[in-house]
């Protein structure tokens, strides 16, 4: 690929952050993604604009093992001033890669109920989605039932996603990125495991 740098990049910001809403506005609705990130990321370059657009210097970062390097960390510190986080229950957003393993959900915050937005969102990078096999969605932004998957997701992930969702408002939210694609599952959704998930 290219490098990604045009020249606007607060309209390639604006055009991203959008496409972001829209995905978690529907939930498990797969939407075009064009990444313009600066490259060199050690992330995706769909993972790496969405931490351009949606982290600061006031959101810590937690990475996975894949992505715990240290040009990533430098990539996020120039380019954010993310602070970076290895507890992960400290983690606005979590960075994670399903190649390297479904993340453990539970060491995440949740938020309190006091602060729900205090809960993590994360950010798992994946090979492929699809939008007619794998679980059922319900819930707001969601006509009726809605049916979605993620190539290397399986129904480990979805289990702890339920879980994780036991206490709404409290939950985490989760971004899904795959090549040129997004999708978004919030912690409002409900999930409903197929047969064979």
């Amino acid at each position: 690929m290219s490098e990604a740098i045009t020249a606007n990049p607060s309209h390639d910001r604006a055009r991203n952050f959008r496409s972001i809403l829209d995905a978690a506005s529907h939930p498990g609705r797969i939407y075009a993604f064009v990444p313009h990130a600066p490259l060199g990321s050690g992330l995706s370059p769909e993972a790496a604009t969405v931490a351009l657009t949606l982290c600061d210097f006031l959101t810590p970062v937690w990475l996975c093992e894949n992505f715990s390097t240290p040009a990533t960390e430098h990539y996020l510190r120039f380019h954010i001033g993310a602070p970076l986080t290895r507890k992960a229950n400290e983690a606005a957003f979590a960075f994670c890669d399903v190649a390297s393993g479904v993340p453990d959900l539970a060491q995440f915050s949740k938020g309190t109920h006091e602060l729900p937005d205090l809960s993590a969102t994360i950010v798992l990078q994946v090979p492929q989605m699809l939008s007619d096999v794998g679980v059922r969605l319900k819930g707001p932004g969601i006509k009726n039932e809605h049916q979605f998957a993620a190539a290397a997701l399986g129904g480990d992930f979805w289990r702890q996603m339920q879980v994780a969702r036991r206490d709404f408002p409290l939950g985490i939210d989760v971004i899904l990125v795959g090549p040129g694609a997004i999708a978004a599952i919030p912690r409002s959704t409900q999930i409903l495991l197929l047969e064979n998930a």
